[in-house]
C-alpha cells in the first residue's frame, strides 16, 4: 500500500528530526486532531499508521520492552499467561 509506505517514511523522518519521543508523538497527535475535526478520515488513518510505526521503532527490542512493562504489569495469579 502506498499509504503504508508513506507512513513508514514519515515515521522514519520523525525519528531523524526529534531527539525526544514525546515531541514527535505530540506532533502526530496535533496532526491527527486537525484532520479529525476537519473530517478527513484518510488523513486520520494515515497519522494513526505513522504513530504505530513510530512507536514500533521505539520498542523494537522485545526483551527490553517486556522488561519495561514487567515493573508495572502484575503477573496472573493462576499462572496462565
Amino acid at each position: 500500500m502506498a499509504c503504508e509506505a508513506s507512513a513508514k517514511t514519515m515515521a522514519a523522518k520523525l525519528h531523524e528530526r526529534y531527539d525526544e519521543p514525546w515531541k514527535a508523538i505530540t506532533t502526530i497527535g496535533q496532526c491527527m486532531t486537525k484532520a479529525l475535526f476537519a473530517g478527513k478520515v484518510d488523513t486520520v488513518i494515515f497519522w494513526a499508521l505513522v504513530h504505530a510505526y513510530y512507536r514500533a521503532a521505539l520498542f523494537s527490542d522485545t526483551k527490553l520492552t517486556m522488561a519495561r512493562f514487567s515493573e508495572i504489569v502484575l503477573p496472573d495469579p493462576n499462572g496462565i499467561d
